[in-house]
């Protein structure tokens, strides 16, 4: 839940997600957004899943994010925002599959704000990815192993979207995938190039 944050200059080469934008409402007495963030001319090599990621299931809005000038040389996913349900397996971050000793440690604050996504912008950026170039996607609770035990997370909308002087290298195809009550609008791609892994 970052405000006024800026992020420059940095190379990170990490065996998972090699940045991560969040506002993680369990660790927050009064959850709030996390707003004007500023990453650029950083080079982000993730082993395994995302290069970029934003948000993750009972998170509070993002808003106000650019990130530019930026390269990613290695990435499962280049960038993402995939939302899961939120339960008992998921009040831990980073969720470890098949604990649950802990999980219920972290009691949900009051007043839980819906997850959005606002304002953000991806500009010049070069991004190698083996599995997809992005993935933007709200999950069900069918879709995590059928736990019922899972609850939607809330989210609202993901609106003004802006993707410009991209290239993005991947033999995977892009993902948006929402459910019907998300509300998506002006999303833009600008000069953006969708071309296959290279040595391919």
């Amino acid at each position: 839940g970052c405000r006024d944050v800026t992020v420059s200059d940095c190379i990170v080469d990490a065996q998972d997600d090699a940045i991560i934008l969040r506002s993680h409402q369990e660790q927050m007495r009064v959850p709030h957004a996390l707003e004007r963030v500023f990453v650029s001319n950083c080079v982000f090599r993730a082993n395994r899943p995302y290069g970029i990621r934003l948000g993750w299931g009972g998170d509070a809005p993002l808003r106000d994010i650019l990130v530019t000038h930026c390269r990613v040389p290695h990435s499962g996913i280049g960038i993402g925002c995939s939302i899961p349900p939120t339960g008992r397996l998921f009040d831990v971050d980073p969720p470890r599959w098949g604990r649950t000793d802990f999980a219920d440690r972290l009691s949900r604050p009051q007043g839980m704000i819906p997850f959005a996504l606002e304002n953000v912008r991806f500009e010049n950026l070069e991004v190698h990815a083996v599995e997809a170039p992005f993935q933007f996607e709200v999950f069900n609770r069918e879709a995590y192993h059928g736990d019922n035990a899972l609850e939607e997370t809330p989210v609202t909308v993901w609106k003004n979207v802006v993707f410009r002087n991209c290239r993005f290298f991947s033999d995977g195809m892009p993902i948006l995938s929402r459910p019907p009550h998300v509300k998506i609008g002006d999303w833009r791609f600008e000069n953006v190039e969708l071309l296959p892994a290279r040595g391919k």
